[in-house]
């Protein structure tokens, strides 16, 4: 599976090559087969940049309830 880029960027020669042959079942097949490819790329993409937005919400406030806490500024040992 290649990059969303590489996918859009076939997709759109396969579609530029569909408006010259309109009737080859292949190119249609293959258009199709690639949106499906598109669809689950993109749906993977989803799911990382959700993953990331609940990791950087917990470290938001991790980091408030730390600062909440009076931690002591310099080490006061023996």
């Amino acid at each position: 599976m290649g990059s969303l880029r590489e996918i859009t960027g076939d997709m759109l020669k396969l579609m530029i090559m569909l408006e010259e042959e309109p009737d080859s079942e292949v190119l249609k097949d293959t258009l199709e087969g690639m949106g499906g490819e598109l669809d689950s790329k993109a749906e993977n993409y989803v799911y990382v940049i959700k993953e990331y937005e609940i990791q950087i919400e917990a470290i938001k406030k991790e980091k408030a309830r730390m600062e909440k806490q009076s931690w002591p500024t310099t080490y006061q040992g023996e």
